[in-house]
């Protein structure tokens, strides 16, 4: 019993009850201003899981509306004006606020020489959407600095079109490299074609290469913008190599220099694993620890000064934090989050080799296609019934 007490010392850790230690809170965040979306993730998760959860949501929705519509859940409601102010108030100016980001994003001339220099992306129209330059998606990048959230060394941050199937408390307890800054899914979706037919094919093996959303040149990302081009979609040919340099100045330069965190090796910007929110880890404390702020800051400056991503594109909402947690990132087990469900359908997922939903902790809709949650919300349909029923309408 000695050597007991002694290994929780030394672990830092106060003797408490076995009772006590498994109802320890979970930190978990959701940012949204879809009402119906906000409930079916806490109610999937809570019905999913034993250890209680602390819940943060971010919302443009008025609190009173959100605890009508999840009655019973302790909620921590912050209002996203109120987190912006609070940023504000630090000296934190996010990305949004900044004049000449707002006069890009609703400028009626794109292809203006003030908007583009010979790095600019020319991003595909389809990608293009002011979702990925609304404050909700973004701000999940300064989380680390919102006062509401000092508190909280580790966050387990939700999209909206999550449906949550097991128990999420073993994310948290998940081994993290000490170079880690972010642990999420790395599955993605390849379109795959075969004997005149094509489906949306799962891999785990995806690289930045492999995606569309930081202009690298390849038969998956962009065909590279000839002199002659005046449109697009293209890439210049210089983009890439930018960014290679401006990760290592951005990135590693202060990896090397931190107090906390020793140099990490270095690896071709192309072949970092890809990689997507929708169930993520944040260690918060080793975000404050490496002050990611400022470097959320010197890639969104970058990409201002040199018209990297225009601030609706995908490139942007995700591509500058694919740049941002290049090196950083841990990926789930394959079993925790099947991803990209709003590209497929149940045959796209048979052609995946994809036969059990169920064992899934997470399914996650991401792409433009989203389960109807109304079975859901009266507890009439489990996530998995209603994520078959929606799949299988997809094929038809």
């Amino acid at each position: 019993r000695n050597l007991l007490l002694v290994g929780i010392v030394l672990l830092g850790l106060a003797p408490a009850s076995c009772e006590g230690a498994a109802r320890q809170s979970l930190h978990t965040c959701v940012m949204s201003d879809r009402l119906n979306a906000i409930g079916a993730v806490v109610e999937s998760a809570q019905a999913s899981s034993v250890a209680p959860f602390e819940w943060h949501i971010i919302t443009t929705v008025a609190k009173d509306s959100v605890r009508k519509a999840i009655p019973g859940i302790p909620l921590q409601l912050i209002v996203l004006e109120d987190a912006v102010q609070s940023l504000v108030a630090q000296g934190i100016l996010p990305v949004w606020m900044c004049q000449d980001w707002q006069a890009w994003l609703h400028t009626d001339d794109p292809d203006a020489t003030r908007w583009r220099t010979g790095f600019s992306l020319r991003p595909y129209p389809q990608s293009r959407d002011l979702k990925h330059a609304h404050p909700l998606n973004l701000l999940r990048l300064y989380l680390a600095d919102l006062p509401a959230l000092q508190q909280i060394d580790s966050l387990l941050l939700l999209d909206d079109d999550i449906l949550i199937q097991h128990d999420l408390a073993p994310l948290f307890a998940a081994a993290l490299a000490s170079d880690t800054l972010l642990q999420a899914s790395c599955s993605m979706y390849h379109l795959v074609s075969l004997g005149g037919r094509r489906w949306l094919n799962l891999t785990t093996r995806s690289t930045y290469s492999d995606t569309a959303f930081l202009g690298t040149i390849g038969p998956h990302g962009y065909s590279a913008c000839s002199e002659e081009s005046t449109g697009g979609p293209c890439a210049p040919a210089g983009l890439e190599p930018l960014l290679v340099s401006l990760e290592a100045e951005i990135n590693r330069r202060e990896d090397e220099t931190s107090a906390s965190f020793g140099p990490r090796p270095a690896a071709p910007l192309r072949d970092q694993p890809a990689w997507n929110f929708g169930v993520a880890l944040l260690p918060l404390d080793r975000w404050r620890a490496r002050a990611l702020g400022r470097r959320v800051q010197r890639w969104f400056e970058a990409s201002l000064e040199h018209r990297l991503f225009p601030p609706d594109s995908l490139a942007s909402g995700l591509g500058v934090p694919y740049l941002l947690f290049a090196g950083s990132v841990g990926c789930w087990r394959e079993d925790i989050v099947l991803d990209g469900l709003g590209f497929v359908s149940s045959d796209d997922l048979e052609g995946s080799g994809v036969h059990d939903l169920g064992a899934y902790t997470a399914l996650h809709f991401a792409g433009p296609s989203k389960p109807s949650l109304t079975g859901l919300s009266h507890q009439a349909q489990s996530p998995l019934q209603l994520a078959t029923s929606h799949l299988q309408g997809a094929a038809s």
